[in-house]
């Protein structure tokens, strides 16, 4: 396939005729028509053009006829290049700037075109988790979220696991004991570990079933005693939320971004998964409505749009969204490759304009204003029923709990009738 990909990004005709005229043109076209989709700048871009060149000049022959790279071949290349390109006096941070470009643009390409797998994907136990995933989606329904956060709890065991050098079929009841004692020496907390504990008991409850474990190790695992709403939510007084929202400032196209999703979360208590997974279509501006997923169950849900968010969401997409690209979520990282924002960059955004309020709270994340939300809700004369539609609760017990939080309205939370829930 000819993309054409060099005449469009080069204009003189020495470098449409170094980049059209050199081996593997068809390889490198396809891979730079790519990321100039995914909204790499024409500077960044040209300058994965000039490491394809270098790459191609080093790398091993066998790679080509083989279409099979390894990490060691491209990091060989990469010394052999800078052994022979950078010059003494060069800077070392120039130097190593310049080795780790070459890394990535080798190993991007490479699995763009299938030649390359990350061996660090590769870890102890990694198929039998992977089918343990699949079940839990296909048969019970676990959301994606959910499906990552018992993921990242199992790679901790299997680490663990792999140093001691136990097969998952060998694992005993004593060594779970071991692992939550060694989970409790590096500082998690019972709730914590209660949570690991759950994750655990269900896996080797699923190897039981399978035949993988014959050890009765899911029926031994019991972890430390949590009382049900020992820990209250964290949660910031509501004055706070409306100095946020009333100084946050919306001008450039990151503030814009941030500015609409701090009012979802603000206004309607969304979840940080339900707001990065908002997509165009699910608001239909001619009815003012929004249709969301609910994270814990999938569970869809129609809300009337809000005008102050609706207006800072039209902002966005017309004035800030990169809108040149195929992803349909709303909110999208502010640098290429231009995809829907991560977790981590959603409780950023939460976490500055907390910490901006200089108020004490355990947690910083979008969560803080879930729990604001429901707490200023309750305490202003809100049904519990009211307030469970509001956040997507299915169980009224899960509401329950933000009566408690504001101690100084607990007299009037003592004066409602509480016979409705009984």
């Amino acid at each position: 396939m000819d993309y054409d990909v060099f005449n469009k990004l080069y204009s003189r005709k020495q470098d449409r005729a170094k980049y059209g005229g050199s081996p593997y043109k068809t390889e490198r076209e396809s891979y730079i028509a790519q990321i100039m989709s995914e909204g790499f700048k024409t500077h960044t871009v040209k300058t994965h053009a000039f490491y394809q060149l270098m790459i191609i000049q080093y790398i091993p022959s066998h790679v080509w006829s083989n279409r099979k790279c390894s990490e060691q071949d491209i990091v060989k290349a990469r010394d052999a290049w800078s052994d022979e390109y950078h010059k003494p006096e060069l800077q070392e941070i120039t130097k190593r700037t310049q080795r780790s470009l070459f890394i990535y643009v080798a190993k991007k390409w490479f699995s763009m075109l299938g030649i390359y797998k990350d061996t660090h994907d590769n870890y102890y136990c990694k198929d039998i988790m992977l089918q343990y995933l699949e079940w839990l989606h296909s048969t019970i329904g676990t959301p994606q979220s959910t499906l990552i956060a018992k993921k990242y709890v199992l790679k901790g065991l299997f680490s663990y696991l792999e140093n001691a050098q136990i097969r998952i079929q060998d694992v005993m009841p004593a060594n779970i004991d071991d692992y939550l004692i060694f989970k409790s020496s590096q500082g998690l907390q019972r709730n914590s570990i209660s949570s690991v504990v759950y994750v655990l008991r269900s896996f080797f409850s699923y190897l039981e079933d399978k035949g993988i474990s014959t050890h009765k190790v899911a029926y031994s695992i019991h972890g430390p005693r949590v009382y049900k709403n020992e820990q209250l939510p964290s949660y910031i007084p509501w004055e706070n939320i409306q100095h946020i929202i009333s100084n946050y400032p919306h001008e450039t196209a990151i503030q814009k971004r941030n500015f609409a999703m701090l009012l979802l979360f603000a206004i309607y208590g969304l979840r940080c998964s339900e707001v990065i997974n908002l997509k165009l279509n699910d608001i239909d501006w001619r009815n003012e409505t929004i249709y969301l997923f609910r994270a814990k169950d999938s569970r869809p849900q129609m809300m009337p749009l809000v005008d102050i968010v609706g207006n800072a969401i039209i902002d966005y997409i017309c004035n800030g969204r990169p809108n040149n690209y195929s992803s349909q979520e709303i909110f999208l990282r502010s640098r290429s490759p231009f995809q829907k924002m991560t977790t981590g960059g959603a409780y950023r955004v939460a976490g500055d304009a907390i910490s901006g309020e200089n108020i004490k709270t355990k947690h910083h994340g979008p969560h803080v204003f879930r729990h604001s939300v429901a707490t200023h809700l309750v305490n202003n004369g809100h049904s519990m029923k009211e307030v469970a539609d509001m956040l997507g609760h299915q169980n009224l017990d899960t509401t329950r709990i933000y009566a408690k939080v504001d101690f100084n309205n607990l007299s009037k939370v003592a004066d409602m009738d509480w016979s409705y829930f009984v």
